[in-house]
């Protein structure tokens, strides 16, 4: 299948209960996790996955296998997957690595044509640690795949400020904040879907 774009998906945190605040509704993470497979797969699109897939280090196999069932369809269409882990599911074993299809971009950097990007990924991480790679960033690189909370999006426990990303970054896309998110500071524009 030919690739036409790109689609991310951040914090799907996979369970049968994921809002406290509304104890009848269940299922909606397992669902939303499936279209956005479906909606790349009508559209042609690859997958770029911000962390969180799971709520726990130990998923029930009732979450694993509607994800991994996509993605059999996703390497059936040749639609590539990309993932970093977040806070929440990283392992030293990711999850999504029991799958063969799946590509870790943690501290790796890909070339995505569709989208004219060239991406280095970092799962979640300290803010040392993210400052490092932040004074080390090869040239090429002009977009990052994260699961960090940045200080304008979650004030409180920030781990790193729009501002601190190097001037040639001109995409950041982050997992971990819960709502979404679209601002710039100087070049630099931040999403969080």
């Amino acid at each position: 299948m030919q690739i036409n774009g790109s689609a991310t998906i951040a914090d799907a945190h996979l369970r049968t209960y994921v809002w406290a605040s509304r104890p009848m509704l269940s299922n909606d993470a397992i669902y939303a996790i499936e279209y956005f497979f479906d909606y790349c797969l009508e559209n042609g699109l690859s997958a770029k996955i911000l962390g969180d897939t799971f709520h726990t280090l130990t998923p029930l196999p009732e979450f694993i296998k509607p994800l991994f069932d996509k993605l059999d369809l996703m390497q059936e269409a040749g639609l590539p997957v990309y993932y970093i882990q977040g806070n929440h599911d990283l392992n030293k074993v990711p999850w999504l690595s029991l799958h063969q299809w799946p590509i870790n971009l943690d501290q790796q950097i890909i070339e995505l044509p569709e989208t004219g990007m060239t991406i280095l990924g970092r799962q979640s991480c300290s803010r040392d640690e993210l400052l490092e790679m932040f004074d080390t960033l090869p040239e090429n690189v002009d977009t990052l795949m994260m699961h960090q909370a940045e200080a304008k999006a979650l004030p409180f426990s920030p781990q790193f400020e729009l501002k601190e990303v190097p001037d040639q970054i001109k995409t950041v896309l982050i997992g971990d904040i819960h709502n979404p998110q679209d601002y710039i500071a100087g070049e630099t524009h931040l999403w969080y879907p």
